[in-house]
């Protein structure tokens, strides 16, 4: 036998070890109980749980498994029966543990009421270990209660000190919602002296990456004469150990616990503490933290979002209400966003938020919008509008930003129809607080200084039914500086910057329409990304993205046996003129390709009045763009023979 044929037998060898080391334990088939799948796993194994309703509290150590429910989270539950977390990861586990397509009701974390001993988490809790968690639904459970100097547990996901996987815990495609975080009470001879624990999410000196994922209907926990934050609703971020990062996801509804004699700060209704980075989420109907009780709190819980220094962009701050301070509080918190140093906010929808009051103590009124403590604060591309800023006896908390130290700076942005707190002394509708806030090429109500502002109505698609997009004749289509500072690279919907002659004010850029086809019955749809607008005009594409188009004629002028999918490249920002005498064929027809029916793998499919067709992306151009257009070749359109749909830039990312 030579030396590469040795060589290739252990190759050989060792891929079958591998490969017979990652077996598949099925449970209720071959193993009773989910627990027993899990002990007799060994690392690379899968534990495949079949549907049913399982009462256990499971315990995962020393293995990386994956966890599986066989058909999903609908069918696949784990009951925790209020006796204790429904799974503990216990030390030393990564992301290759991956716990999947499972339902964590009904857990009750252990209580924490020795000196300084930490509530668990109800549903699941993480110690020192940064699993993956995909496509579960972790509802119903509550979280440990404390007493003295101690922490309360998270009602949803816990997660204690840092795992091995630098990027932190994975929570993916989740849903985690009707969670209670574990509240401080009081003990014979100790009183009460713990923090709350939040309702959805806690992060504490750890870090988590979460994507595509509901944090909905979840209640902080109370905390009573406590020395750290009082339980948020939402999400919460303590001594974070590094990056941070929530996108395309919605945290909604949750609601912060009360802060109660002597809390320093109350806890936000939607993402509590650190320096995360928020993207293209929806922070929603969120309530903060209230301060009841006698002795002085610094401030009450922010409605939306309170960070030390986030980065917020592409994401809807909407209809969050900050909670109340008592009369010897400090200040209210904003409504939408509070933030205590550096933050930079962009391509972001800032309205219709309420913030807190100081119930007419000595103290400050919390903005509507968004409120600064001290650092610097850049807002570029946001629409601020119908905020409501808290009132106040010394200070009224403005309508839509309220500065109180550090520079405060507004660029390319919308203040429109903001109103301030009421009070002895009156706040600014738009922007007030302390002198240092800069604002340029704004649209912002009230003749605000600054240089290319204007005071004009931004004419919202239907501001009385809070839709805060660009209508065509609005003012501020073309209106901002494309040249310093850069724009963000998309708007709020994901769509291009750069649309017309220059970049718009405000979040949305306005694009629909510029590519008009032959104005009949027939609609071109296209998505990239589920957050796509279907019928915007342009958007990013890059190679590995899905391109899922659909031509339909909504009221069946034509069959879709006459539809076709047509394309044409061109360099970004040159695209193709309309044909003389056919101002709706918006393709160069030196360059035309037949996307469908035609020579490319797609996915086809027909209904009464439309046609769908799915591609796959193999290249990417960077700098150049694809344009598309639906054709139905038919002799009853209008010129006889086709009828356009408007066409679709596709710029190559």
């Amino acid at each position: 036998m030579t030396r590469t044929t040795c060589l290739v037998v252990v190759l050989l060898m060792s891929i079958a070890q591998i490969a017979g080391a990652q077996a598949t334990l099925h449970v209720p088939a071959t193993y009773p109980t989910v627990q027993a799948g899990i002990d007799n796993a060994v690392t690379g194994d899968t534990v495949l749980v079949a549907p049913g309703t399982y009462f256990e509290n499971l315990t995962i150590q020393g293995k990386e498994i994956t966890l599986r429910g066989a058909h999903g989270p609908d069918f696949t539950i784990i009951d925790g029966n209020h006796n204790g977390p429904v799974l503990f990861i216990k030390p030393g586990l990564g992301r290759d543990l991956l716990i999947e397509g499972l339902t964590f009701r009904n857990g009750r974390g252990a209580d924490g009421f020795g000196f300084g001993v930490e509530g668990q988490a109800g549903g699941i809790y993480i110690h020192m270990s940064s699993p993956t968690i995909s496509k579960c639904y972790v509802i119903n459970n509550k979280g440990g209660d404390v007493g003295n100097q101690a922490l309360g547990g998270a009602g949803g996901i816990g997660a204690m000190g840092n795992g091995p996987d630098p990027e932190g815990i994975a929570i993916l495609n989740c849903i985690v919602a009707d969670n209670v975080g574990g509240t401080t009470i009081a003990l014979p001879g100790m009183g009460m002296n713990g923090q709350g624990g939040t309702g959805g999410v806690h992060i504490c000196e750890a870090n988590m990456y979460m994507r595509a994922t509901l944090v909905h209907n979840n209640l902080g926990g109370d905390s009573w004469y406590s020395t750290g934050v009082v339980g948020a609703g939402g999400i919460e971020f303590a001594m974070p150990r590094g990056p941070n990062k929530i996108e395309d996801s919605e945290i909604c509804y949750n609601t912060a616990g009360l802060a109660c004699d002597g809390t320093p700060q109350a806890g936000a209704g939607g993402i509590h503490g650190g320096s995360p980075d928020i993207l293209f989420c929806v922070v929603d109907n969120n309530q903060g933290g209230h301060v009841v009780g006698l002795t002085g709190v610094d401030t009450s819980g922010a409605g939306g979002i309170f960070g030390d220094a986030p980065k917020v962009m592409n994401t809807y701050v909407r209809n969050n209400t900050a909670g109340d301070s008592n009369a010897e509080g400090l200040r209210g918190a904003g409504g939408g966003i509070h933030v205590l140093g550096n933050a930079f906010i962009g391509s972001t929808m800032v309205t219709g938020n309420t913030g807190g009051s100081d119930n007419f103590g000595p103290g400050v009124g919390g903005a509507g919008g968004i409120h600064a403590l001290g650092g610097d604060v850049m807002v570029i591309h946001c629409t601020l509008a119908k905020n409501q800023g808290g009132g106040a006896l010394n200070v009224c908390g403005c309508g839509a930003v309220h500065n109180e130290g550090g520079i405060f700076c507004i660029e390319n942005s919308i203040l429109w129809n903001d109103v301030g707190g009421v009070g002895p002394t009156p706040a600014a509708n738009e922007a007030g607080g302390l002198p240092i806030i800069a604002i340029a090429f704004t649209d912002i109500k009230g003749n605000y200084p600054g240089v290319a502002n204007m005071d004009s109505d931004p004419l919202f698609v239907n501001e009385a039914g809070d839709d805060f997009h660009l209508t065509p004749a609005s003012p501020c289509l073309d209106a901002a500086n494309c040249l310093y500072p850069s724009p963000p690279h998309e708007d709020i919907d994901a769509e291009p910057r750069f649309i017309g002659l220059e970049v718009d004010m405000g979040a949305d850029e306005y694009n629909r329409g510029i590519f008009p086809g032959t104005g009949e019955d027939l609609v071109l749809e296209s998505l990239i990304h589920p957050f796509d607008d279907p019928l915007a005009s342009a958007k990013f594409i890059t190679a590995g993205d899905v391109l899922d188009t659909r031509v339909i004629s909504p009221f069946f002028t034509f069959s879709p046996t006459t539809f076709w999918l047509l394309g044409s490249p061109f360099p970004t920002g040159s695209p193709p003129a309309p044909i003389p005498g056919y101002p709706g064929f918006q393709l160069d027809p030196l360059g035309l390709i037949v996307l469908a029916p035609g020579p490319y793998p797609f996915f086809d499919s027909s209904s009464a009045n439309g046609r769908r067709w799915i591609f796959n992306v193999y290249a990417s151009i960077p700098g150049w763009s694809l344009m598309i257009q639906g054709f139905a070749l038919d002799s009853t359109a209008a010129n006889g023979w086709y009828a356009a749909t408007e066409g679709h830039e596709l710029r190559f990312d």
